[in-house]
């Protein structure tokens, strides 16, 4: 059966839908490579209507908060191609798989460009005849997309330049369906496999892949990340457990969920290394203390139970986001732990249930929407991803700037002291590590002096360059770096200001505190992103920022109005 490489059997005596719902689901199976006439699916959708009616799907439910939020959709090349899992590349171009067409798709979210490259199966393959069922992928950092091949059995490579794919077969033949794929920051490729019980890594560099099985048995593995200690941490769909792995031994330890029925679906992890997930079953928010064992659960704010089915998760920061899938519309979720408050927003063309959804490095969020065949992206326009608590206090002027006695000494006041200096360094750096790897920072007085830097192990000498010359050009224009490129966002502008020697890359912000430039920071190399990076160090030490400048396209008149916001 086409829908068994995916689920058990037990999907059709569990499940209830309407006669809609179900010709949608038999509709699925089809493109699927099911072998039934169009007299036989209808056959099949008249015997599930009878014998497991449901009732139409819950509405979900707007709950209003502090933060603005705007999503963009955008259609796939090819309709039908249920677009399963999103993944963001380092040029910024977004990728899916096609999970119904065979394909990987690549969309250009300034341009609109798309594009699809349809996938090899292995040779003498036994799968179903339409593709090979890619369902997770994620790009590696010199811009491959690396996918797995459900239905086939395979982790593949894409390279996007040449269109070279790689095929890398599991060493154990039971090992038949790769579910979804992670890296660590050692360039380790982690992957679970959900039918068979099993997780797995590759080492790009030489090849080996090893996979072994999860303690418990008919446990489904299914979504996975990696936390700042490189330690890969799954959830077992059916086993209503969390697993952690030893990077070394392969070792798993298991951590069981207190409630009975719960499916933990997909898993997020936060910067302090709490791990997060959605219980699909018990429409819950779950929060697991590695370090105690101990879970947390929060009901989904809908009101609709069971029926709500959280699933797609991600965390930006300390900030968790998830989908409603079970809901029409599907809801994107905004859950603050340190105020235990949601804020939630309707998808526009409905969703079509998101089964994944990750973070980009400039913050925003990007969805698949598998059944209306769109990508959508989650931007926030207020202060969404920030460390701080609710109700954060500023720090003042005084607390930021040199000492009476200090300032007496330098003859100035309102400058930026080692103390704070030091603690904008540390929060970068803190953000870095928790998007598994470092940063170069510099923090410069207003007259353009060194107050303090830091350069992570491994970071190249134009990152370092770079978070110098961000700084010195956010102190200048008192504006971040982006505010600039914004302002001069065509060639033509910045070379009539190229004896100015600004640097109009993202990454570089003033240091304003009760009005006054105390110095500015600049930041480059850093894993999760520069400008994030930044910002968040300037949230977390002095408080909450004003909202980030948002991205704009390269090519505009210069000094022109920003574009208009996309519909709400």
């Amino acid at each position: 059966m086409a829908c068994t490489r995916c689920h058990n059997t037990e999907k059709f005596t569990v499940e209830r839908h309407t006669r809609s719902d179900w010709m949608e689901e038999v509709d699925v199976m089809l493109r699927y490579g099911a072998p039934l006439t169009r007299q036989q699916a209808s056959q099949v959708v008249d015997y599930l209507t009878k014998n497991f009616p449901g009732k139409p799907k819950p509405h979900g439910v707007p709950v209003p908060g502090p933060v603005e939020a705007t999503i963009t959709e955008w259609t796939v090349l090819t309709p039908g191609a249920r677009p399963h899992d999103p993944a963001v590349a380092p040029d910024g171009a977004v990728w899916y798989t096609g999970q119904a067409n065979g394909t990987l798709g690549r969309l250009d979210p300034i341009s609109g460009a798309k594009k699809e490259y349809p996938l090899k199966k292995l040779e003498a393959s036994k799968f179903l005849p339409y593709g090979v069922g890619p369902h997770g992928l994620i790009a590696d950092r010199d811009g491959n997309i690396w996918y797995t091949a459900q239905l086939a059995g395979f982790i593949g490579k894409l390279d996007p330049a040449t269109g070279a794919q790689t095929q890398y077969r599991m060493p154990d033949p039971a090992a038949r369906d790769p579910h979804t794929p992670i890296f660590d920051d050692h360039g380790t490729l982690w992957f679970t496999l959900q039918m068979s019980d099993m997780v797995g890594r590759i080492v790009p560099s030489t090849g080996d892949v090893k996979v072994v099985r999860v303690p418990t048995m008919a446990s489904q593995p299914y979504g996975i990340k990696i936390n700042s200690k490189g330690e890969p941490w799954f959830v077992e769909l059916t086993a209503g457990r969390v697993g952690a792995i030893d990077p070394a031994t392969l070792a798993i330890h298991e951590y069981p969920l207190p409630n009975a029925g719960s499916m933990p679906r997909r898993i997020a992890i936060t910067d302090d290394d709490v791990i997060w997930y959605t219980d699909y079953g018990r429409g819950y928010l779950g929060r697991l203390d590695p370090k105690t064992g101990q879970a947390t659960e929060f009901a989904t704010p809908s009101g609709a139970g069971p029926d709500s089915q959280p699933y797609a998760i991600t965390t930006a920061g300390s900030i968790v986001w998830y989908v409603e899938s079970g809901v029409t519309p599907n809801m994107v979720v905004r859950f603050d732990p340190a105020s235990r408050q949601f804020q939630s927003w309707p998808i526009p063309s409905g969703g079509g249930v998101v089964r994944h959804m990750v973070t980009a490095p400039d913050g925003s969020l990007w969805l698949a929407e598998s059944g209306v065949d769109r990508l959508a992206r989650l931007q926030v326009k207020a202060a969404s991803t920030l460390s701080t608590s609710a109700g954060a206090q500023s720090l003042s002027i005084d607390d930021a700037t040199l000492a009476p006695a200090a300032a007496k000494r330098a003859l100035v006041k309102a400058e930026v002291n080692g103390d704070t200096a030091e603690k904008l360094v540390n929060a970068c750096l803190d953000y870095a590590k928790a998007h598994n790897g470092g940063a170069s920072v510099v923090v410069l007085s207003p007259s353009g002096f060194l107050v303090h830097a830091h350069r992570s192990d491994g970071q190249q000498p134009n990152n370092i360059d770079s978070a110098l010359h961000k700084a010195q050009t956010a102190l200048y224009l008192r504006a971040s770096t982006r505010e600039g490129l914004n302002r001069w966002n065509n060639l033509e502008a910045q070379l009539v200001r190229s004896d100015m020697s600004l640097y109009l890359n993202p990454g570089g912000f003033p240091i304003i505190v009760a009005d006054q430039v105390i110095g500015a920071i600049g930041v480059g190399g850093a894993s999760g992103g520069d400008e994030q990076c930044g910002y968040e160090a300037l949230t977390k030490v002095l408080g909450p920022q004003p909202p980030m400048a948002p991205s704009r396209p390269f090519g505009g008149v210069g000094n022109e109005p920003p574009p208009a916001v996309p519909s709400r």
